[in-house]
């Protein structure tokens, strides 16, 4: 089933190749029909589960270690190709207007890039997760120079290429480093592996690592290809980009950073949730400041994906569980926005809120839409979001209060739950201003009703946020173990910190002991 989930979107971009290109009409069925059963089939494995796959498939280079072809089909990395795979109905039927007959091409692309995604997300060997990883650069990239904004994205094409590829050349070295050492690339042969380095080989090696997953995510001060990507991407593609390519990031520190340098992990934590902290509040506030709504998009990303960071790195099991619901909510709530600003954009030609006003009179259902996609993303309780970011608060605080007392543990949650203060007030500021404002011209007046495609298209992603916001155990009922194992090394190094001196800080192995001396101490204090 898994080998299947791999192969199918490959398969479907090769059909799309070698389908007719005249009749847009007809690629874009033979396309919707393809993304829908494959997404069916993501949906199948992400609720009951499939079989690994694991077997030998060539001897890496230097090293004398096999590479398996492995695929991995647990809670989490079967709702992350799920997420990838899902958006892409969505961001078929929402192109068909923009693109015409050009949609041969851009399926075509869209599918490679869905099956890197995949590739990446499954991935149970390491240097096959680095091909997936890097892989999806191409079809993205291509994507992007063909249909995106004419002025900008010759520019944008190259900034998004160059940089995160070159954020990940020295995971590549780090790769390689550790297959020499451990004669195995199994993802889950690497923590021993590790162990068995010097520390500062160790050091090394998670730095790398965490720089690539850094860049990918971003986090701050990772973040400037972010912006002018986003806002020279196509709507379409843009919608993978944000809701799912992005996730990228997060997941490599969920699956590969944590587990496989636990120790490392924990001494390091405060800089993560540091790098955290600053992207929530300063992405929230650079959204704020923005005029263009695709760069709104961009800045508010950035803020919510620190929040997934910050949980990440406390090793809480509400924080881990909270960022694999986070980053799926994020990714239908940024998808279905991304979608209507496509549409707004594709008839007006405009995109800066200024721009804009009254468009509700003119296009009522676009307007309900907008409304329901910007609460889903200031996470209104009943939606997915709102469960991800009260998880992820609440792992936030029970973390740091083991860790470093109830001052740090209060302040850091006031400044990660900040972006649900900030995100409600640029989220809702461009509803007001785009909506419901007073200045029908220009852009107000070009503005038409939205088709039923495209109402379709975010209507499925607006239902599905809500049903998950109603049902959370879809998700964590299959990823919480998961999750739970892939944090327990890193909780265990952080509680020889804390039991050492008290903060986050670790300064060398030792035994898992202290905890029940850290309680003696809270006690006599």
């Amino acid at each position: 089933m898994l080998s299947l989930l791999l192969a199918a979107p490959f398969v479907a971009a090769l059909v799309c190749v070698l389908g007719s290109g005249r009749d847009g009409f007809a690629a874009t069925r033979l396309a919707l029909v393809m993304s829908v059963v494959i997404a069916g089939l993501a949906g199948v494995v992400a609720i009951n589960g499939a079989t690994p796959v694991d077997m030998p498939w060539f001897t890496l280079w230097g090293t004398g270690a096999t590479v398996h072809f492995s695929l991995l089909g647990d809670g989490i990395s079967a709702w992350m190709a799920l997420l990838a795979l899902g958006l892409g109905p969505a961001a078929i039927l929402a192109s068909r207007v923009s693109l015409g007959d050009k949609m041969r091409e851009f399926c075509a692309g869209l599918f490679a890039l869905q099956g890197c995604l995949v590739g990446a997300f499954l991935a149970g060997d390491v240097v096959q997760f680095y091909f997936f990883f890097e892989a999806g650069l191409l079809p993205m990239a291509v994507l992007l120079a063909m249909f995106g904004d004419p002025e900008h994205r010759r520019q944008a094409t190259m900034q998004f290429f160059l940089y995160t590829m070159l954020g990940s050349i020295l995971m590549l070295v780090a790769i390689w480093y550790l297959a020499a050492h451990g004669q195995s690339t199994l993802i889950s042969d690497l923590p021993a592996t590790v162990a068995g380095l010097s520390p500062t080989a160790r050091t090394a090696c998670f730095a790398a690592f965490a720089l690539a997953f850094a860049v990918k995510t971003p986090l701050m001060p990772f973040h400037s290809w972010q912006a002018p990507v986003y806002a020279a991407c196509p709507a379409g593609a843009a919608v993978v980009l944000a809701g799912a390519m992005a996730k990228l990031g997060t997941y490599g520190f969920l699956r590969l950073v944590v587990p496989v340098f636990p120790e490392a992990s924990a001494q390091y934590a405060w800089v993560f949730i540091l790098l955290g902290v600053i992207g929530v509040v300063l992405g929230a506030l650079m959204a704020l400041a923005q005029r263009d709504l695709k760069r709104m998009l961009a800045f508010s990303s950035l803020s919510h994906l620190g929040l997934v960071v910050i949980g990440i790195f406390t090793f809480e099991n509400a924080g881990l569980d909270g960022a694999v619901v986070q980053m799926v909510a994020h990714g239908l709530s940024v998808g279905a926005l991304f979608l209507l600003i496509g549409v707004l954009e594709g008839r007006t030609g405009l995109r800066d809120i200024d721009a804009f006003g009254a468009v509700a009179g003119r296009a009522p259902v676009y307007a309900v839409l907008f409304v329901c996609a910007a609460l889903a993303a200031v996470a209104l309780p009943g939606t997915a979001g709102f469960v991800g970011e009260v998880m992820l608060l609440y792992g936030t605080f029970s973390g740091l209060m083991a860790c470093c007392g109830l001052t740090g543990a209060i302040v850091v949650t006031l400044l990660a739950g900040s972006s649900l203060i900030f995100g409600a007030g640029y989220v809702l500021r461009a509803t007001q201003r785009l909506l419901y404002g007073n200045k029908p011209e220009p852009g107000g007046a070009r503005m038409s009703e939205i088709t039923g495609a495209e109402g379709t298209a975010v209507g499925v992603l607006l239902v599905a946020t809500l049903v998950l916001g109603l049902l959370p155990s879809l998700i964590t009922g299959r990823s919480a173990e998961t999750t739970h194992a892939l944090g327990a090394g890193a909780r265990a190094a952080r509680v020889v910190a804390c039991g050492t001196d008290g903060c986050c800080v670790l300064p060398g192995p030792g035994p898992a002991e202290p905890v029940v001396m850290v309680k003696e101490a809270d006690d006599a204090e």
